[in-house]
């Protein structure tokens, strides 16, 4: 928990006092002396630059922590789901069974990321699923530059609105997706389907050159 700012009078109170105590001579027909008033102003400006830099500083060390949180979480986020292929797929085997057995929908997504990549793009994908699938989705990297997503109890309609989101996050990348849903009756498991939504996305990836080549000639 953030320690609060130390509450210190505030500066638009300080300056009204100084003007009812500059406006007392006023008002009973005295005039007041130049030095108090260049005094009392000189006050409230020299304490309102303090505040401001007081306030500043705050949001600043604010802030520090708040990357600090994240960078913790982040490392929580790797041990706690193991962020590994063979967790991933011992996961996405046990929810095939389960939506086979009560007939629910499932997706899974592909994502192929172009640029080169390090620790911040790990740290973006490992954010990006954090804060934008649900608790029972499950994801991890699969290739050097892929990653797997399973989404329980979710149609290729769901999948498409996570497919937007994803992409929006980690447009710095240039992900392609591949989006491939577990049909009921099908004896499969976990790598067909990755195998499956990879297939997709290079499909994808592999229309749209085609189709930006035609538009370049």
């Amino acid at each position: 928990m953030y320690r609060e700012c130390p509450r210190l009078p505030s500066p638009l109170l300080l300056a009204l006092s100084s003007t009812c105590i500059l406006a007392v001579p006023f008002h009973t027909g005295f005039e007041p002396a130049p030095v108090a008033i260049t005094c009392a102003l000189l006050v409230t400006t020299a304490y309102t630059a303090w505040a401001i830099e007081a306030t500043n500083r705050e949001v600043a060390s604010r802030a520090k922590r708040m990357e600090a949180n994240i960078a913790t979480r982040l490392n929580e986020l790797a041990v706690e789901t193991s962020f590994s292929r063979v967790y991933f797929e011992s996961r996405l085997n046990q929810e095939i069974k389960r939506s086979t057995r009560y007939d629910t929908p499932l997706s899974v997504i592909y994502a192929e990321l172009k640029l080169p990549i390090d620790a911040s793009a790990e740290a973006a994908v490992i954010l990006a699923g954090a804060t934008l699938l649900r608790t029972e989705d499950t994801f991890a990297p699969i290739g050097a530059s892929e990653y797997a997503f399973f989404l329980p109890q979710t149609g290729t309609g769901g999948a498409r609105i996570v497919i937007d989101r994803l992409a929006g996050a980690l447009s710095e990348y240039e992900p392609d997706f591949g989006l491939v849903q577990l049909l009921p009756g099908i004896d499969i498991d976990a790598e067909w389907l990755i195998d499956a939504a990879r297939t997709n996305a290079r499909r994808t990836a592999a229309s749209r050159q085609w189709n930006e080549s035609l538009a370049v000639h």
